[in-house]
């Protein structure tokens, strides 16, 4: 059994940690492809799980809260003195939303960076399960990332 590390949360009110996960690899016994199944809400090529990215967006573009807070809440490493930048991660993972998350239809990409991105927000929102219908708006982001393949 292969093991990855994932960063993030792993649940929406938990603490950001870096998390062993256990990866699974399959051969194709007719053509010798080799195929990596991990948990779903796993995004390929990224560190940070799918629900820690969608709540990270989300507190950044709906809530309103700073980049550096954002960085307090769902980044795993803490920041160091009160100079710097603030978490340019944060900032790629805004402008690239719209082909981050696997979504079962295209985001259009009219409009800001902000307004795509809240787009995708939203999509999440609605791929949530319909028992999370009254639970707050970052749970239910949060849980419609986790349910991405």
């Amino acid at each position: 059994m292969l093991h990855r590390q994932v960063r993030g949360l792993l649940e929406a009110e938990g603490e950001p940690g870096v998390y062993d996960i256990e990866v699974r690899r399959y051969e194709c016994q007719r053509c010798g492809a080799v195929m990596t199944v991990v948990p779903a809400g796993m995004l390929a090529h990224r560190q940070y799980s799918a629900p820690s990215i969608a709540l990270a967006l989300y507190l950044w573009l709906i809530v309103g809260l700073s980049d550096r807070c954002v960085h307090g809440q769902v980044c795993a490493w803490r920041r160091r003195g009160l100079h710097g930048r603030g978490w340019a991660q944060l900032y790629r993972w805004g402008r690239g939303a719209a082909n981050l998350f696997p979504l079962p239809r295209p985001v259009t990409a009219g409009g800001s960076v902000k307004e795509v991105a809240r787009r995708v927000l939203t999509t999440l929102r609605a791929l949530s399960p319909a028992a999370l219908s009254a639970a707050p708006i970052a749970l239910q982001v949060f849980e419609g990332a986790a349910r991405t393949l």
